[in-house]
């Protein structure tokens, strides 16, 4: 695709879903450090996400729920897609290391405002900028491309957007319980651990593919249950307390990867639920100075 012709903007405002693994099957390339290159699994992605507002005025830097944050990340796909210099407005209503793909929204969202004030940059090319630098720090692998599609998404064998296919599934209310936050760089970088999970995630992945829609999300979330009982003791005893707690009564439940966090069809009784939609669309333009006028532009 041609790099879009540059043009002038004062700033934009893009969303990004944020999204949960249900299951996952990491794959890296030969060698010690070598870096993941794929990862077949199953992402939902969430009517909650980040927000970035993207101005050429203003404070420069990045700003997260009105928090300065200086992750490096973050600079390094700004200096690689032109957008230094900005201020840069983040927000979300979900927490950063709780399983919920926020770092890759986070990219995808400011990605797609920065592009929408004037760089030269296809939405493609962006796209791949940004599984890069997920990759390259380990914040998770193909989180920023179920996002790109939005949806219930089966992940393919390789990062790019047209292996991944969007499932066909019932609308569903989910909650989520978080409890700590987990290191997704400690997990992806323990080979013996990415070996054990690719050796259990290939038969719950072959009997998704299996299934013909609508799909009740339930089931899903039933499938990644008994996979995530497979992997050993990845998540700690509050996790799995509630999601028996929760299947005691008869809902589905199932830890999230890779954090300590539970998405379930209906909630316990404590307050700490946040509850959630399945998305409808995946990482969007929603408005630029340009035109005043509202945008539908998927990432």
């Amino acid at each position: 695709m041609k790099p879009r012709k540059a043009r002038s903007c004062d700033g934009a405002t893009a969303f990004s879903p944020a999204s949960i693994t249900l299951i996952f099957a990491p794959r890296s390339g030969r060698g010690k450090n070598a870096l993941p290159t794929s990862s077949p699994g199953v992402s939902i992605c969430l009517s909650l996400g980040v927000t970035a507002v993207v101005k050429s005025s203003g404070e420069e830097g990045v700003f997260l729920n009105s928090s300065r944050v200086d992750f490096p990340w973050i600079q390094v796909l700004l200096n690689q897609i032109g957008g230094t210099g900005r201020h840069i407005e983040l927000t979300s209503p979900i927490p950063l290391g709780f399983g919920f793909g926020l770092s890759a929204a986070i990219l995808n969202s400011m990605a797609l405002a920065v592009i929408e004030t004037g760089t030269p940059l296809s939405k493609e090319r962006a796209l791949e900028l940004v599984q890069n630098v997920e990759i390259e720090y380990r914040n998770g692998i193909a989180d920023a491309g179920a996002q790109y599609l939005g949806g219930v998404v089966l992940r393919g064998e390789s990062l790019k957007p047209e292996a991944n296919r969007r499932l066909n599934v019932l609308p569903t209310r989910l909650y989520l319980r978080t409890f700590e936050p987990k290191s997704t760089p400690k997990v992806l970088t323990d080979a013996v651990l990415c070996r054990r999970i690719r050796k259990y995630a290939a038969a719950p992945l072959a009997q998704i593919h299996q299934l013909r829609g609508p799909i009740p999300c339930g089931k899903l979330i039933d499938i990644a249950y008994d996979f995530a009982k497979k992997c050993g003791n990845l998540f700690g005893p509050r996790v799995w307390q509630t999601v028996e707690q929760v299947r005691a009564k008869g809902g589905s439940a199932t830890p999230i990867f890779l954090g300590e966090s539970v998405v379930s069809t209906q909630p316990l009784d404590d307050e700490n639920w946040i509850p959630a939609e399945i998305s409808t669309q995946g990482s969007t333009t929603l408005l630029c100075s340009c035109t005043n006028n509202t945008r539908a532009t998927d990432l």
